[in-house]
């Protein structure tokens, strides 16, 4: 129990030199304490939360003079103080709900109310919401959150937990000052599973409240838009949601699993449909599906998913990527993603999509730059988002700018697969073949993408006069064709590597039958260079409906 709590904190009120410090930091605005101490359950544990608030506050009482008078110094020169590039307009960073619960696979749905808070937010004009991938960069790292809001250029944070005990629920929330280490706002929700809805619109609604967000619509309209009754439903939905960015094999079997079962209880649950049409299209541009029998089911998926809800702008963002790079119904295409940045303009993923997968196969790679670099400003610190731009800077064959994209999304992720795999094609078109191989080695095979990767490695061995090496790659390739679905791609890499031309045309034939999406790079990718003049490339390109812009300069 927590019965000497009270004692303890009449004590730390005595101290005269820290008492400034502890109401401002520990205590909310009505004058009671933060919800996070709450949380624990033995003395133990709540002594041990308030050494570490006081270490951070010493520390802080014995740097801030100096702190002051450099800004002091500052102004008296004309510059402001260094602020971390706050903007003016009210921001906010979500960061990913602490799991508090004895069980520790409970992750997948602290992940989900944070994000589902991330959702309601964004759609409020008046305030900047910083994406799920940038807010999800700092999940379970101890960092100051003036830091992290910093990093991030918001001026306040929102943090939590959540502790799930069968049918219960224990949910605490606090909203923080970034620029001083305020709080503005702290509550604790103890709820049934019935009432998670109502827990993250009462959050959604304290943070708009707070910082004085002016709501449009009926007064007491939930922000939080609920897609589901059926709370079941609803926590399969999360758990599919969470498996399926994983973007394993195995993840996605497991999403699939879940988002089919949340269907089964909610026939009108729009999300979860498009959440499986989204495993499918990933599965089937990743390997181990193949294409054609992923587009058959992903398409109806979505289309299901939009006549339940027109305005669901993940579903045109998942049908333009399917009517584009996988049937190459371009015009459809463009229309699909006109409708869904109409409806979602600050969608990183769907600008991704449709920057790499619609503007770069249709010959426009400066508007395609232009897009991924919005995508980028969207969400700075996700490393897929850097890795997208390096892929379109190697499209434009401004290879130097690719290697440090890639190195950006590395810094941010070191051991992310396909920015090695891209680095490592990158360094090859550059003819660094050792530090090809290195970088390409690291993309394991137990990643998503993993195919393409050892068919690049085999293409590098190929351009590196390595022939055994390369063949061996092939021999590898097939032996893994015999249990799991390979990319006709993979195979096509490594005979263009080895310059086997009409074996690299027979396989590029039957990537196209496969509709696999990542043909839609032939016109672009640089690999395919030596090919161009071949009237054999401008049957394929017919074939997938591209135009012939030559190699990019």
């Amino acid at each position: 129990s927590l019965d000497d709590r009270e004692e303890l904190m009449d004590r730390l009120e005595q101290m005269d030199r820290l008492d400034g410090y502890i109401k401002k930091n520990l205590m909310a605005e009505d004058g009671s304490y933060l919800a996070a101490f709450h949380t624990f359950e033995t003395e133990e544990q709540f002594g041990d939360l308030l050494k570490t608030h006081l270490r951070k506050l010493v520390l802080k009482q014995l740097e801030e003079p100096e702190t002051q008078e450099n800004d002091e110094a500052q102004q008296a020169e004309g510059v402001a103080p260094v602020s971390g590039s706050m903007p003016d307009v009210p921001s906010i960073a979500v960061l990913p709900f602490t799991n508090m619960s004895a069980d520790p696979e409970q992750e997948y749905f602290c992940d989900g109310i944070a994000e589902e808070i991330i959702n309601a937010l964004t759609k409020l004009k008046q305030l900047r919401v910083v994406s799920r991938t940038s807010a999800f960069q700092f999940k379970d790292q101890a960092l100051d959150l003036r830091e992290v809001g910093q990093t991030l250029g918001v001026t306040t944070v929102l943090e939590g937990s959540v502790r799930k005990a069968v049918n219960r629920l224990r949910v605490t929330a606090q909203l923080i000052s970034v620029s001083d280490g305020y709080h503005l706002w702290s509550e604790r929700f103890d709820r049934t599973m019935e009432d998670v809805f109502e827990v993250q619109d009462d959050i959604t609604q304290s943070v708009v409240e707070k910082l004085k967000i002016k709501l449009f619509g009926e007064a007491g309209t939930p922000i939080v838009a609920r897609q589901t009754d059926d709370v079941e439903a609803y926590r399969l939905y999360l758990k599919g949601r969470y498996h399926s960015r994983r973007r394993t094999p195995d993840a996605f079997r497991k999403a699939t699993e879940c988002f089919e079962m949340a269907i089964r209880m909610d026939p009108r649950f729009a999300l979860a449909y498009v959440g499986l049409a989204d495993c499918y299209v990933s599965a089937g541009f990743h390997g181990g599906v193949l294409p054609t029998d992923a587009v058959l089911k992903a398409t109806p998926l979505a289309e299901q998913a939009l006549q339940i809800d027109s305005e669901l702008g993940q579903a045109h963002y998942t049908l333009g990527f399917i009517k584009g790079s996988f049937e190459s119904e371009w015009e459809e295409a463009k229309q699909e993603f006109a409708q869904a940045i109409r409806l979602h303009p600050d969608d990183a993923i769907g600008r991704f999509w449709y920057g790499l997968f619609f503007l770069g196969p249709m010959g426009r790679l400066d508007e395609a730059v232009a897009e991924l670099q919005r995508g980028l400003e969207l969400e700075p610190i996700s490393p897929f988002m850097n890795m997208v731009v390096g892929c379109c800077w190697m499209f434009c064959r401004d290879y130097e700018k690719a290697v440090s994209a890639f190195h950006a999304a590395l810094e941010l992720d070191p051991d992310y697969p396909l920015a090695h795999g891209y680095l490592g094609q990158t360094y090859c078109l550059q003819q660094k073949y050792e530090a090809a191989e290195a970088a390409l080695n690291k993309a394991h095979p137990s990643s998503p993408g993993c195919h393409w990767s050892i068919g690049a490695l085999g293409y590098c061995y190929g351009r590196w006069g390595k022939t055994d090496e390369a063949e061996r790659v092939l021999r590898k390739l097939k032996g893994l064709s015999k249990t799991t679905y390979i990319p006709a791609l993979s195979v096509a890499m490594v005979h263009l590597g080895l310059n086997e031309v009409d074996l690299a045309f027979e396989w590029l034939n039957r990537a196209c039958a496969e509709k696999h999406a990542a043909v839609a790079w032939l016109a672009l990718d640089p690999i395919y260079d030596v090919l161009r003049d071949d009237s054999r490339f401008d049957h394929l390109l017919q074939l997938k409906k591209l135009p012939h812009h030559g190699s990019v300069e």
